[in-house]
């Protein structure tokens, strides 16, 4: 029977909070608490999410220590999602932070110190009773509450600095901490074994770099944001200052990180195997850069989802729909090392790619990613460098690793998994196990952010630490928000019907990415695709109850939801990745992105889709430019784009049928993100943080006078569909906004990893 209420707790105010625990269990009150007794085959957070779901009340208790645990924000926010009833019981003064303010506000609490601690038990019990917990009052006994406990008070200084000191420990702790993560890094000691495994020798133990405070890690993008160089010296990441992504470096023993120049909207940092150079895709394709002098070479034309470098030699992964290629670096010969297989009869069973290759210890082998769409069905493989030998090492596996102490992590079901791997053989050894979970996975690429180096540093990024959360507000044209009352989210793209009287939007998990409903008029939200794969970028048919969609199906493909049958459908399947669509009214017309197979995210084309003649693909604009985020007109006449073919991003206006003759430039100082109005008679763009409408001739497309400012706010970047849409009327706007604090500011460090992995697997 489930246990009525849950404690949320931090580990530190342990002794503190045992005695309410005993005064409510003396009361006739099941409580679950954990008190490190879960059962080791069992993941923690498994057994923490059902106690929640499944308790009448949660009592969190409030302290310093709590504020600052990532576990009991977490458990608050499930409790909140669940509607759960919430009684704060405060251990000592504390200010509650912003992340928790939500959840907390408004609410009836305790305060245990500095009272009557003979009152606190019936204070308690009568609290619980008004959430519906009943309590035998006859039992109860006073408590006495222990002194609290308290971590290192240096760490706590450094990781979770309050207002008064944060000036003060800004440039201290970065400075120490940097020092502190450096002499850890260059000081770990190694053994060889007689079986040529690496051994770490050192007590494992973790601390966690909290970035400078106009520093962020990029979570949109396709590869892997963190990599830590093979000899553990060296620390890479992609992050964003000003609005701008570049690639940041951190040498071991200094204090701050370096930008390294002319990596400008780079992707996927991968460290070369003697550590000396660092690989990164950007829009015109795979490059290196020596970490030495900064020089940068091009490296191919295409970008790489994952690199494998060694002496004299690459092997690449030359994105969708290809397999592996093995890259001479002496004379840049390229030949094909690996084909895809696409021999099983269900589409959604072949191999969409082959990703995230890593070399083996003997030069000779290298491990990746058999990646399909849905990716329980992705594993790892294993292949000679000479094409001769191709094997399954793990099912239901991606993004796999091999350590140098004689293990292969991997990826499955959000949980970083290991097991033991003989490297001489090239067979698993025993059953995989979870090993740690939270960590941050892209489901379209199945890359992940953990990098591990050969003396056993691992670092990583938690996926509850990168989550960008969004709230879906109305701003009418004169800037006032209106809240809808949906709770804070990881929203991805969106849509609202034509009537505006539903919305069909993406939401973004750990895993996948599925598309749901909601109803403005009954209330009701509906989930509309359940595979682990992506889903996104919903767009309504005008007089249709219907949606279309883009669904991760080897490749990126064009499908088509009916609400009436609640079945889908596959509307347009190319070899080539197919993003953003805009439908015309008539459904006649859909206009779309296309990404050759190889090619960068970066290099994007506009095409449109003849539906009503035999599906007639036509080029919009197929320049050497990136041109994106089209949008057709309501009549089907017209489509309005961005490209940066004269060197920032503009927006474009052609027609639809003879796009080449008609094609002519709308802006001059900047613009981002067409869309049209409800009528085709405003054309309402980005730039910047200003949301602008131009008024355009919906017969003849040209624009009647110059674009005017409707309002200005921070708005959020989106991978794929703009970040707002008009209403019907046009006299307001549903937006996402992001939900204050919610950034990726944190990389976590596990020192001497090894050693906690063979603890784990015994």
């Amino acid at each position: 029977m489930p246990e009525e209420v849950f404690i949320s707790y931090a580990r530190f105010d342990r002794e503190k909070v045992m005695p309410f625990v005993d005064i409510l269990r003396g009361t006739g009150v099941s409580v679950w608490v954990d008190e490190g007794k879960i059962d080791a085959a069992t993941l923690w957070s498994e057994e923490i999410v059902d106690a929640i779901n499944n308790c009448k009340a949660m009592v969190v208790m409030l302290s310093q220590n709590s504020i600052c645990s990532d576990n009991v924000v977490k458990e608050v926010m499930l409790a909140s999602e669940n509607k759960k009833q919430i009684l704060p019981v405060y251990l000592e003064p504390t200010k509650i932070p912003r992340k928790l303010q939500y959840q907390l506000a408004g609410i009836q609490h305790l305060e245990v110190f500095d009272c009557d601690t003979e009152g606190l038990s019936e204070n308690l019990c009568r609290s619980l009773n008004r959430l519906g917990v009943q309590t035998n009052d006859s039992l109860i006994k006073p408590v006495i509450i222990p002194k609290t406990k308290r971590p290192n008070p240096l760490f706590q200084l450094l990781l979770n600095p309050t207002k008064r000191t944060k000036s003060i420990v800004g440039v201290f702790s970065l400075c120490l901490l940097a020092f502190l993560i450096g002499f850890f890094l260059s000081t770990q000691t190694v053994s060889i074994s007689q079986d040529g495994a690496i051994r770490s020798s050192g007590v494992p133990f973790s601390m966690v770099e909290i970035l400078e405070s106009d520093l962020e890690i990029s979570t949109v993008q396709n590869g892997c944001s963190i990599a830590i160089s093979p000899d553990g010296q060296k620390v890479a990441m992609v992050a964003v200052r000003n609005g701008q992504s570049n690639i940041y470096l951190r040498q071991a023993g200094v204090a701050s990180w370096r930008q390294i120049p002319n990596t400008v909207g780079a992707e996927n940092p991968v460290f070369s195997s003697r550590s000396e150079r660092l690989y990164f895709n950007d829009k015109e394709g795979l490059k290196a850069v020596s970490i030495i002098d900064n020089t940068i070479e091009k490296i191919t034309d295409q970008s790489a989802n994952g690199v494998a470098s060694g002496d004299g030699f690459a092997i690449i992964s030359t994105g969708y729909a290809a397999g592996l290629s093995f890259l001479d670096r002496l004379n840049r010969n390229e030949k094909k090392l690996t084909t895809l297989d696409d021999s099983a009869p269900e589409q959604g069973d072949r191999e969409f790619a082959h990703f995230w290759p890593q070399l083996m210890p003997d030069a000779k082998h290298v491990i990746f990613t058999s990646f399909l769409a849905e990716l329980d069905k992705s594993s790892i493989k294993l292949c000679s460098i000479n094409g001769d030998e191709q094997v399954t090492l793990i099912e239901n596996a991606i993004f796999g690793r091999y350590i140098n102490s004689g293990h292969l992590v991997f990826i499955r079901d959000d949980n970083l998994m290991a097991v033991t791997f003989d490297s001489t053989s090239r067979q698993v050894l025993g059953t995989p196990k979870p090993v740690l979970d939270d960590i941050l996975v892209n489901p379209k690429t199945g890359s992940s952010c953990f990098s591990i180096s050969e003396n056993g540093t691992l670092v990583y990024i938690k996926d509850s630490e990168s989550a960008r959360l969004y709230n879906l507000v109305w701003v009418h044209r004169d800037g006032t928000e209106e809240m809808l009352p949906f709770e804070s989210e990881k929203y991805f793209s969106f849509d609202l019907s034509p009537d505006d009287k539903k919305l069909a939007y993406t939401i973004d998990n750990s895993n996948n990415q599925d598309i749901w409903s909601y109803d403005f008029e009954t209330g009701i939200k509906k989930r509309l695709t359940h595979k682990k794969s992506s889903h996104f970028d919903p767009v309504w048919f005008s007089g249709e109850n219907s949606i279309l969609y883009v669904s991760d199906t080897a490749p990126f493909d064009l499908y088509k939801y009916d609400f009436d049958s609640q079945t889908s459908s596959p509307l347009l399947t190319t070899e080539k990745d197919k993003t953003r669509p805009s439908i015309s009214d008539d459904g006649g017309y859909i206009v779309f992105v296309e990404i050759p197979p190889g090619a960068s995210r970066q290099k994007e084309d506009v095409y449109l889709l003849d539906v009503q003649n035999d599906k007639k693909i036509l080029p919009i604009s197929n320049t050497t430019y990136t041109e994106s985020a089209a949008s057709i007109s309501p009549n089907g006449r017209h489509v309005a784009f961005q490209s940066d073919e004269n060197g920032s991003d503009q927006i474009y206006i052609a027609q639809t049928l003879n796009p080449k003759g008609t094609k002519r430039q709308l802006t001059g100082t900047g613009g981002e993100e067409p869309v049209w109005g409800s009528d085709g008679t405003e054309l309402f763009f980005r730039n910047g943080s200003d949301l602008l409408a131009l008024k355009i001739d919906p017969e003849s497309g040209n624009p009647q006078g110059i674009p005017e400012v409707l309002f200005s706010m921070e708005f959020v970047k989106q991978e794929t569909l703009s970040a707002y849409k008009p209403s019907k009327s046009g006299d307001k706007f549903l937006v996402l906004k992001e939900v204050p604090g919610s950034k990726a500011n944190k990389i976590n460090f596990v020192f001497n990893w090894p050693e906690e992995l063979k603890q784990k697997l015994k």
